[in-house]
């Protein structure tokens, strides 16, 4: 057999990502280049450069209209084989012919189809186009078109005639391909569905939409059809035409039948098993084909018989068949190795194959081929060829340790030099057994490496894994290692574990080193951690970093003299010992160690001769080597040392000593900013000392920083808390007063410039309350040696009081000088009480006639004379003489003598040595008395008036009501004697009624009279609920009249404090007024609704009836002889008038709230 693999490029062009799964490495008998893009090539010239496109149908047109494949003269080039990739027809802008008819080997569908059924009909697609290709006068379009398994037509839009035909369609209607190019579409229509054709041909004549349907046609032995088919428009040699797709729905139910009955057929046969057998003559032509050549192939019995075997092997293997097919002469059974073999749709695939010499065999007559399909075979060894190449190439490149473990054998094969660079052992045939890892396990890691391996096994899982431990060097050290694997599981065993072991241990030591330094750096940053535990957890990381190790820390001073500072595992007699030692080794190892600042690594203390004057300090402690680490400061300066002993010879490694001298620098940074923090908390003392004793805030620029730093002036003056105080020169600017900000900007700028020598400012600066305070800020600036700029020092003196007297003074002084009111300051005399003017203001020399000069130095008495009352005088001056101050009222006199009253008002002025002046202020207030007289005048008249008019009340109802009673008695008389006269018993009538409604009138008089003049009330506890309830008995028939329904919510046991009388009387005239005046649109709803507040009891009495109008009538409600209705002609407007007197004699209160035609509402409230 020959070998004729070949390589093909293959590019697909899809916007569908998963189609770029659809193609194996291994394809047929090729190996499968593939480029996938979802966007059609910018540069379309490349498409060219590929043995097959598969091509997304949206990109169709772009293929066909590139100008890259066309030659000069615009004729198209070699356009490569392509196939049309769609999915779930979504895609699909025409039928799959006219795809063909463009020039593509296949249209697929790749939605749901199973890859390996894809990729079979590429490979057929693609080997029957090299195939074809190889024929003269080869015409793509005819030798895929007549390819095509569907019947396909292609017919003039216009004429209905048939243009093409494929071999389907003529093998399928019977016609010939001559005939059919005689007739039009409407011959293969039924007569019967002729109309509805021209119908549908006729609307879709110029349709681009593709367009589908079941429809009957005729054959040409006149059987009737069901047929699904499918047409789009097209242009087929310059004429308007559609192709059409015609799948005969009764053939595929008889193909279907017929699987059927071959299927169980085969099964009664050999179709389940997995052999082929055939019987072929001495020519090699096939005379017995066993039934599951087509389950296996694609070949149908009758296809296989009478045929060549040569028609079948592929051609570079035939020669290699034969060879051994002619040797059946002379051996009875050959076996022939594999070789390809072509299927029924065009793939070839691989047959292992037994030939047997049966010629002479009567019932066979024949030689017997047994076949097997190894064509998967075929492509795993190719698979795991090209695998293991891969594999050994990755082994040989990389540095990690690659393994191949085998379950059966318990042998790890070990690829590449990944052993013996990491771990340093020389594998024997790269083969070792499963003891030699798990032995080299760290004791520490081992339970959960070989736990974790056990788990994953179980799982099933083939996905990758990883794991890290610690694995034993050759020469005892353990590296940490990243083991990265995965596992092969055949019939849910687990059969292989393929890894990689990476040497990861200046990894794991770097993370040791970082943790190392955060920890430190977290525990130096902790104020109650002391420095010297710091350094301890310093040497004791050293040391657990660096195994074997003795680690101490030693301070030099100038003079280099040493100061043992921490190494809690050094013994405590070294501590004395190294203590006050000066080191001072051969001036090479001094030029090292101190100038250079270089690290010494002895290895054996005793064989150097440059220590040798220290070798016997440490010698008594068994140390052999030493490491000498310098620690710098930031200015290269060496103060202090890392000393590292070891009992054993040692000789640092690489990482070592990266570690050891990142360690010096760390402990070379925590040392000098300890230094500098005690050096600044020094300052800070010192600085805070000299805060405190003074009041003002102090604050500390620092200029190229802008770092602000307050004293706790900023608290205890502007009441800012120490975490809210800003770090920058922002957060002051921002609280500077708008009004002031520019001007200390500008001032400040100019300092700062040199501009002026000094900077000193007054300005408000805002506190934490947002009020601001007058301040007064003084500066100076500290430069460094070269004039810069470093830091700006400011006192803040706090002047708000002092501006705020100021401003008080200033006022004052406008007050004084410009208020209406007369203002006197005296002097009290030391040799006498008298006390004599020193100020005047305007006010007063204008209120009393004088002038300014003529009152200075003179005795205030000058204002007074023989009315002013003396009493009054006495008590202001005695007054002021205590202290305190006082106010009177006394007529004074003017210039001229006229007296007029004024209002004194005098304040003493104290000192340490009692009053020294008196500030007097005087208001003239004679018209006010003149008012005062005036309004007790009218008082006295009023009192007199109302008295007056009482008694004529009195008198009135009294004198009145003795001829209304003769006169009602003389009616009452009348009413027994018989009147025949009508008009005089009409006269009679009206006089009786306006004699009673007189009557009532005197009544109603006297209760208000009665109310008026009773100030003080009998009161007693009554039970509001119970006296509501009586009020509403009394009235039992108007409400069964009215239908007017009362609701009561009154909580209970609720008492009130009050005259029982007058509260009946109003519960009486509420109800009477809401019967009297209900709607008669409604049936009437009262509510008495009683609430307890805190200090009161309010009642609310509301009804639905015919309202008030309140913005007409507001001002007149509660007045006297009232009326507000139409219905009110017999009402005396009494009612409410009465209520309201009784409400407020018993110290009540009422409101009202009323809306026409909707009702009316009192809020009655009484005290409790």
């Amino acid at each position: 057999m020959t070998d004729s693999i070949r390589t093909l490029k293959i590019l697909i062009i899809s916007t569908a990502s998963d189609d770029a799964e659809i193609i194996d490495p291994m394809l047929g008998n090729y190996i499968i280049s593939t480029t996938y893009t979802s966007t059609f090539p910018t540069d379309t010239s490349i498409v060219s450069n590929f043995d097959l496109v598969l091509l997304q149908s949206v990109f169709f047109e772009q293929l066909h209209t590139t100008e890259n494949l066309k030659n000069k003269e615009n004729e198209t080039t070699d356009i490569p084989a392509f196939i049309i990739l769609t999915r779930d027809n979504t895609t699909i802008d025409t039928t799959e012919a006219l795809y063909i008819q463009q020039g593509a080997l296949d249209v697929l569908d790749t939605t749901g189809l199973p890859i390996q059924f894809i990729q079979k009909r590429i490979l057929f697609a693609l080997e029957r186009s090299l195939l074809l290709k190889k024929q003269p006068n080869f015409d793509p379009y005819n030798a895929v078109f007549n390819s095509i398994p569907e019947n396909n037509l292609i017919y003039d839009i216009d004429t209905f005639d048939f243009l093409d035909v494929n071999n389907a369609a003529i093998a399928s209607y019977g016609y010939s391909k001559e005939e059919f190019l005689k007739m039009k579409v409407t011959d293969i229509i039924p007569k019967d569905d002729l109309e509805k054709a021209h119908k549908r041909l006729s609307e879709k004549k110029h349709s681009k939409k593709i367009n589908r349907g079941i429809h009957r046609h005729i054959k040409k032995n006149g059987k009737i059809i069901y047929v699904a088919v499918k047409s789009i428009e097209t242009t087929f040699k310059g004429r308007n035409a559609r192709i059409v797709t015609v799948t005969d729905i009764n053939l595929k139910k008889a193909e279907k039948q017929n699987l059927k009955i071959d299927s169980i057929r085969l099964r009664s046969l050999v179709q389940e098993g997995t052999d082929l057998i055939t019987v072929l003559d001495h020519q090699g032509n096939f005379q017995f084909a066993s039934p599951n050549h087509e389950s296996i192939l694609g070949y149908s019995n009758e296809e296989m018989i009478g045929k060549n075997v040569r028609q079948f092997v592929f051609e570079e293997d035939y020669n290699y068949f034969y060879q051994l097919y002619q040797n059946l002469d002379d051996q009875k059974r050959i076996h022939i190795a594999p070789f390809k073999f072509k299927c029924a749709d065009g793939n070839w695939i691989w047959l292992e194959t037994v030939i047997t010499n049966m010629l002479n065999d009567p019932t066979i007559n024949g030689i017997v081929a047994n076949s097997r399909n190894v064509t998967e075979r075929i492509k795993a060894d190719l698979k795991i060829k090209i695998s293991t190449e891969r594999y050994e190439s990755v082994a040989r490149a990389t540095s990690d340790a690659i393994y191949d473990y085998d379950f059966n054998t318990s042998e790890i094969y070990l690829s590449g030099s990944g052993y013996k660079k990491l771990f340093g052992y020389d594998i024997i045939n790269n083969s070792e057994n499963l003891k030699f890892w798990e032995s080299r396990i760290h004791p520490d890691d081992k339970r959960k490496v070989l736990h974790f391996t056990s788990k994953i096994i179980k799982s099933g899982n083939p996905s990758n894994h990883q794991i890290e431990y610690r694995f034993r060097r050759n020469d005892g050290t353990y590296a940490y290692i990243l083991d990265r694997f995965f596992i092969i599981y055949e019939n849910n065993q687990a059969v292989r574990k393929l890894g990689a072991m990476q040497d990861i241990s200046t990894r794991k030591f770097q993370e040791k080193i970082l943790g190392f330094e955060k920890k430190i750096y977290e525990l130096n940053a902790s104020p109650r951690i002391p420095f010297t535990e710091v350094l301890h957890k310093l040497t004791e990381n050293i040391e657990n970093l660096i195994p074997a190790s003795w680690c101490s820390i030693q301070k030099l001073d100038h003079e280099n003299i040493a100061e043992f500072l921490s190494g809690k595992k050094m013994p405590a007699p070294y501590a004395k010992i190294i203590s006050s030692i000066q080191f001072l080794p051969n001036p090479e190892a001094y030029e090292r160690f101190f100038i250079k600042g270089k690290s010494i690594y002895i290895e054996n203390l005793s064989h150097n001769t440059k220590w040798q004057e220290y070798t016997p300090l440490v010698a008594e402690f068994g140390f052999q080597s030493c490491w000498l680490i310098p620690v710098r400061k930031s200015n290269g300066t060496i103060f202090a040392a890392i000393v590292l002993y070891f009992k054993d010879l040692k000789k640092p490694k690489d990482e070592e000593i990266a570690f050891i001298e990142r360690a010096a620098n760390l402990l070379g940074v925590l040392m000098e900013n300890k230094s500098n923090i005690e050096e600044t908390e020094y300052a800070k003392e010192r600085y805070d000392m000299v805060a405190k004793a003074t009041s003002d805030t102090i604050w500390d620029w620092n200029l190229p920083e802008d770092k602000f730093t307050w004293n706790k002036g900023i608290e205890t003056i502007f009441g800012y808390k120490k975490e809210d105080v800003g770090t920058n020169s922002k957060w002051w600017f921002d609280r500077v007063h708008p009004e002031d900000s520019m001007r200390v900007s500008v001032k400040l700028y100019n300092f700062l410039e040199e501009k002026v020598e000094k900077w000193q400012d007054e300005y408000r600066l805002k506190c934490a309350d947002g009020t601001y305070k007058y301040v007064f800020d003084r500066g100076f600036l500290v430069r460094d040696e070269n004039g810069n700029l470093l830091r700006m020092i400011a006192s803040m003196q706090d002047i708000t009081k002092q501006k705020q007297e100021e401003q008080r003074l200033r006022l004052l002084e406008s007050v004084i000088t410009h208020t209406k009111e007369g203002i006197i300051i005296t002097e009290k005399q030391k040799h006498n009480n008298n006390a004599k003017i020193v100020y005047v203001n305007d006010a007063l020399t204008e209120m009393t006639g004088y002038q300014k000069e003529e009152l200075l130095g003179k005795s205030s008495a000058i204002f007074f004379g023989p009315k002013s009352d003396a009493k009054e005088l006495t008590k202001l001056n005695s007054t002021i003489d205590n202290g305190q101050s006082c106010e009177i009222e006394i007529i004074t006199y003017k210039k001229n003598g006229e007296e007029f009253w004024t209002n004194i008002s005098g304040v003493p002025v104290d000192s340490s040595e009692g009053t020294t002046h008196t500030i007097a202020i005087q208001r003239d207030i004679t018209e006010r008395k003149l008012q005062e007289k005036e309004k007790e005048h009218l008082i006295r008249e009023l009192t007199r008036n109302n008295k007056d008019l009482r008694q004529f009340s009195y008198i009135t109802s009294h004198n009145i009501r003795a001829p209304l009673s003769n006169l009602t008695g003389l009616l009452n008389l009348l009413e027994e004697i018989p009147v025949d006269n009508p008009e005089l018993e009409e006269l009679l009538q009206g006089f009786r009624k306006s004699t009673h409604q007189l009557n009532e009138t005197i009544d109603d008089l006297v209760k208000v009279i009665i109310i008026k003049d009773n100030p003080s009330l009998n009161t007693e506890v009554i039970d509001i609920h119970q006296t509501i309830s009586k009020a509403i008995s009394q009235i039992p028939a108007i409400i069964n009249t009215t239908n007017a329904s009362i609701e009561i919510s009154v909580p209970k046991n609720t008492e009130l404090l009050i005259n029982k009388s007058y509260f009946e009387s109003i519960l009486s005239n509420l109800f009477s007024n809401s019967l009297k005046y209900k709607s008669e649109e409604r049936a009437l709803k009262i509510a008495v609704t009683v609430k307890i507040k805190k200090k009161t009891i309010e009642m609310t009495f509301e009804d639905n009836g015919l309202g008030i109008d309140t913005e007409r009538y507001k001002d007149r409600i509660f007045g006297l002889y009232q009326k507000f209705h139409h219905l009110s002609q017999e009402s005396k407007g009494l009612g409410l008038y009465l209520v309201k007197s009784q409400v407020e004699s018993m110290g009540g209160t009422i409101e009202l709230e009323s809306e026409i035609e909707k009702g009316t509402k009192f809020k009655l409230i009484f005290k409790k």
